[in-house]
Parts: structure tokens; sequence; C-alpha cells
């Protein structure tokens, strides 16, 4: 992962991770990434096949050209590619997995608009992973709003849920970093076998809340 935000992130979400499972989304501390903000957005799966932006920070927004919250994460992305996103987002959550997409848009003066997005997955309070922290790259060329990007290439690494580590993982570990995962690239295959998961979650009595 060459993104220095995205390794940020990663690392954060990471170091909230308990016996190999999955952070809670009320784990997750803005104050610990402050410059990110701005391009963080956190997504809910509301039904099957159905993922909707809880949060935004002002990128997406301005990407879009209008507020993005309790809108389906698909309406960011074209039409002969939204199939191929909801399959990714579902996979984040049910193998868990984390991805990387790689995201190219052309806006009305013709500029193509190329960028990257992180994907992680995440717990809600009542222990269910059924939400996505997200974050995407900063363009680095002007752009004229609306965008709705195409996706180019995409990369998810399962994510080990069991608190033991597997040492014939080491080398793809590495891609990002972290302890617990390994890579699957461009495998659309949801019912891939996981790594067994714990029997355990812990119970908390918060609400949820945005961040």
């Amino acid at each position: 992962m060459t993104n220095i935000h995205f390794q940020k992130l990663v690392n954060h979400w990471e170091g909230l991770r308990v016996d190999g499972e999955i952070p809670f989304r009320s784990q997750i501390d803005p104050r610990q990434f402050p410059e990110m903000l701005e391009n963080i957005f956190i997504l809910e799966s509301s039904a099957p096949e159905q993922f909707r932006i809880r949060h935004s920070g002002m990128m997406l927004c301005e990407m879009m050209g209008f507020e993005v919250r309790g809108q389906l994460a698909s309406s960011m992305i074209q039409n002969r590619y939204r199939e191929k996103m909801v399959l990714l987002l579902g996979q984040v959550m049910a193998r868990p997995g984390i991805a990387e997409i790689t995201l190219v848009a052309q806006d009305l003066n013709d500029n193509v608009i190329s960028l990257k997005m992180l994907l992680l997955p995440l717990r809600s309070d009542f222990g269910d992973v059924n939400r996505i922290l997200g974050c995407i790259s900063t363009p680095v060329v002007p752009y004229v709003a609306p965008l709705r990007f195409g996706i180019a290439g995409q990369k998810l690494t399962v994510v080990d849920t069991s608190d033991q580590q597997f040492q014939g993982f080491a080398e793809t570990q590495a891609a990002f970093g972290t302890d617990g995962i390994h890579a699957v690239t461009n495998n659309s295959n949801p019912d891939t076998e996981k790594p067994p998961k714990r029997g355990h979650l812990r119970l908390v009595s918060d609400k949820d809340q945005d961040m």
C-alpha cells in the first residue's frame, strides 16, 4: 500500500482488533487522523445488497455534486460497474476483508480522474459486521463535478479473524504491513472458505451513532 493516509487508517483499524476480531464502529477515533476527515466515509448495509452512505466528508459530496449522506454507495459508480461494486462491498463484510479499489472517471471537460479507495470492515455495537470504513484519495488534477467512477482495478485482502496468525501468509501480509491477513486479487467468489471466527462477541450498550 503506497498511500500513506491509507496505511495510517489501516494501522489505526488494526490496532483496535482484539483476538483477531473486527473493530466496532464506535471504536474508530477521528482524532487519530484529522487530516483525512474530508476523505473519510462510512457505509452501512441497510438491506441485502444495499449499502448506504451513513457518513461522509466533503470530498465525496464535492465529486458527486450533491449531499451523499443517505444515498446508495453505488450512486458514485457508473451503471456498468454497479453490480461489481455491490459484490465487492458484500465481500468486505462477509469474508471479511480489506479492499483497495482503483477508480477512474471522466469529467465534463474530458479530464481523466484516477483515484484510490480503501474499504475496511466494521462491526455495529450489536456485533454484526455490517459497516465499512472507507477513505478516498484526493484527486491530483482539477475536475468538474459531477463525477461517476468506473472500476479499473481491485484487491481484496481477507482478514484472519482468529487469534492465531497463519505463518504461511507472511509474504502477502507485507502488502498492507499488518498481521493476520492474506491477499485475494480480483476474486469475485464470495463462497471461498474463510478462517474460523471465534465464538464470542463483546457486548456493548451504547446506541449506534454517526461519527
